[in-house]
């Protein structure tokens, strides 16, 4: 509404303007004014609207009639005006309910970022902690196999110096008893060497004292037996010089078994000559020892030279 419309509302006649007037002239005045801030506060939660600035204005007194429409429209404006800000605060509470959950999100997925750091972080250090623990192990497992083997070596070592100690002292001990028993054995071979020549020495003294006997007897029984032969020889002529040698074999009891020649002369005379002599003897002297008869008389040579 506008001034030109007012003065033509006087001018045709309308009611005049006294007490009821000033009434519908300052209801228009706060129906605008509540228009204005209806913008204005439109404008404020609707970002920068456009405001339409009315090229004039036309003002003039409204009746009753003309305020019920204001009155209805401003309802209807205050209502829609009411369901836009409800709908702005939903749209805002949701906006925030949104914003609240995508900073929620945010700080889940910040939280399970740092969850999953610090979860990295303390497998990381599990990790190590665990490779600390086994390379600790195994240099404490290996440091234990070296010290056994060590004691095993040094085990060894001493179990191999108390054996060649032990070799060492049986060695000894075979090498000193092998020293006494070589002496022992020399002892007793020098013993025994001089028992034996002390042995030989009275058995040679004894042989010789045999031998001288039996040389002796021998010599003394050959004579009678020869004495004996020659008693009953008959030398044959032209023999002189000539010797006959005769194999003699007599018994134990000196009776002949046998006589042969074992060289002769050269004079068949003279060697039957001797062998007859031989057999005229009845019974020879003969030693009363078996062995002197054995190892001189049992078969003996003599030779007979007229």
């Amino acid at each position: 509404m506008n001034h030109a419309d007012d003065r033509h509302a006087a001018n045709s006649g309308a009611h005049p303007v006294g007490g009821s007037g000033k009434k519908y002239l300052i209801a228009s005045v706060v129906l605008h004014v509540l228009v204005l801030l209806a913008f204005a506060f439109s404008w404020s939660f609707s970002g920068t609207p456009e405001i339409v600035v009315p090229k004039y204005l036309e003002a003039r007194v409204a009746t009753q009639e003309d305020l019920a429409p204001l009155k209805e429209r401003k309802e209807e404006a205050q209502r829609k005006q009411q369901e836009e800000l409800a709908a702005r605060r939903r749209a805002q509470e949701e906006k925030k309910r949104q914003q609240a959950e995508a900073r929620k999100k945010r700080e889940a997925e910040a939280k399970a970022r740092e969850a999953a750091k610090k979860e990295a972080e303390r497998k990381k250090a599990l990790i190590a902690k665990q490779k600390k623990e086994k390379e600790l192990k195994e240099r404490e497992e290996e440091r234990r196999r070296q010290a056994q083997k060590e004691e095993k070596e040094r085990e060894e070592a001493e179990r191999k110096a108390r054996e060649q100690e032990a070799l060492a002292r049986k060695e000894k001990e075979r090498k000193e008893q092998a020293r006494r028993e070589r002496e022992q054995a020399l002892a007793e071979r020098l013993a025994e060497a001089e028992r034996e020549a002390a042995e030989r020495a009275a058995e040679a003294q004894r042989q010789s004292q045999v031998a001288a006997v039996e040389a002796s007897e021998t010599e003394r029984y050959m004579g009678l037996i020869k004495r004996k032969i020659e008693d009953r020889w008959h030398k044959p002529p032209n023999s002189k010089n000539l010797t006959v040698v005769l194999d003699i074999e007599l018994f134990p009891t000196g009776e002949l078994r046998s006589v042969k020649i074992r060289k002769s002369s050269g004079n068949a005379a003279l060697d039957q000559s001797a062998q007859v002599a031989v057999r005229s003897v009845r019974r020879f002297p003969v030693p009363e020892s078996a062995a002197l008869f054995e190892k001189q008389f049992r078969k003996f040579a003599m030779s007979f030279t007229p």
